[in-house]
C-alpha cells in the first residue's frame, strides 16, 4: 500500500489504518482504489473486532479533501462534469461498502477532515475529534460540485436537515470546538502512534 499504512494492535483484533499523501493529505482515485482492497480484506476477516482510520500525524489532516487538480478538471466544463458523474459513484459505493463491514468502524478526525474525507468520516460509526486549527465540513460548492459520497444523506440525518442544508448549499466549516457542539463526535484525549505492522507483515490485516 502507498497510501495507508496498516498497524494491529489489541493482540491482532483490532487494526489502525494511517493514510499519508503529503503535504495536503488530498485523496485521490488511487487512495480509494487501495482502500477498496483493504474493505475486502477486512470482510473476510473474522478475527478483527474494530478498524481505526486517521491520519498519519504528519500532514495537514485526516483527508484534507478530495485531489484538489481532480475536483478542478471535473467543474471546468459542462461535458466533463458530466463525466464526473463516474467517479463520484464509484467513491458513494465505496463508502457503501465501508458502512456494511462486520467490524466495528472508528474515524480518527486528526486534522483536516473535508469534503471526500469528511464524508468518510460520515461513513464510519464513530467519529473521534481532536482540538487543533482545522477545519471539518464539505466545501465542494465553492467549486460548483455536489457531495457526491453519500453527505447529503448522513449529514441530515446526524445533525437534521436545516443544518446540513447550510454546510451542503454555503460550504460552511467548522472548528472542532463547533462540530463538537454539534454532536458530530467525540473529543479524544491524546494517545501514542501504535507501532507498524511488521515487514514482512504476519497478518492479512496488515498487508
Amino acid at each position: 500500500m502507498a497510501l495507508w499504512s496498516l498497524a494491529a494492535v489489541s493482540s491482532g483484533s483490532v487494526v489502525i489504518a494511517s493514510y499519508s499523501n503529503p503535504s495536503m493529505n488530498y485523496f485521490t482515485l488511487e487512495a480509494a482504489g487501495e482502500l477498496d482492497a483493504l474493505i475486502s480484506a477486512w470482510h473476510a476477516d473474522l478475527s478483527l473486532r474494530a478498524i481505526v482510520l486517521r491520519g498519519d500525524g504528519r500532514s495537514s489532516g485526516f483527508i484534507t479533501h478530495f485531489s484538489v487538480e481532480t475536483l478542478a478538471e471535473i467543474a471546468s466544463t459542462p461535458e466533463s462534469a458530466r463525466g464526473g458523474a463516474a467517479p463520484s459513484r464509484g467513491f458513494h459505493a465505496l463508502l457503501e461498502r465501508l458502512t456494511v463491514l462486520p467490524q466495528a468502524v472508528v474515524v480518527a478526525m486528526n486534522g483536516d477532515t473535508m469534503g471526500g474525507g469528511f464524508e468518510l468520516s460520515l461513513a464510519c460509526d464513530i467519529r473521534v475529534g481532536q482540538s487543533g486549527d482545522h477545519r471539518y465540513g464539505l466545501p465542494e460548492a465553492r467549486l460548483g460540485i455536489m457531495p457526491g459520497g453519500g453527505g447529503t444523506q448522513r449529514l441530515p440525518r446526524l445533525i437534521g436537515p436545516a443544518r446540513a442544508l447550510e454546510f451542503v448549499l454555503r460550504a460552511r466549516m467548522v472548528t472542532p470546538d463547533e462540530a463538537l457542539s454539534l454532536d458530530w463526535f467525540t473529543r479524544s484525549p491524546t494517545t501514542r502512534s501504535p507501532a507498524p505492522c511488521g515487514s514482512p507483515p504476519k497478518s492479512p490485516r496488515c498487508r
